[in-house]
């Protein structure tokens, strides 16, 4: 799960001009959902982020399996310790980008 965080963590971070169509949008979900279902997670959230500014975000799958309650964009996950990861890889990138 962690690679797969990173991967699209660091895969958008490289393209500097982001332009959204549907098109664009149904094709990042259903990536999403084939690597969803791939690895057996429960659920995902994702953005877009341009500029500081969310071009798109979404959910896929559930936030509560028990209840079948539909994970949001909102919605709360528990990190455990990836935290420290993701921001040791957000802190390299803007090292190696020399901000």
């Amino acid at each position: 799960m962690i690679s797969l965080v990173l991967l699209c963590c660091m895969s958008c971070a490289v393209h500097d001009n982001v332009d959204l169509t549907v098109q664009s949008k149904e094709e990042l979900e259903q990536k999403l959902r084939t690597e969803t279902e791939k690895e057996d997670l429960i659920s995902v959230a994702y953005a877009v982020v341009k500029n500081d500014e969310i071009l798109h975000s979404g959910a896929l799958g559930y936030a509560d399996t028990a209840n079948e309650v539909l994970a949001r964009e909102n919605t709360r996950y528990l990190v455990a310790s990836i935290s420290k990861t993701i921001t040791a890889v957000a802190l390299m990138q803007l090292v190696d980008h020399t901000i």
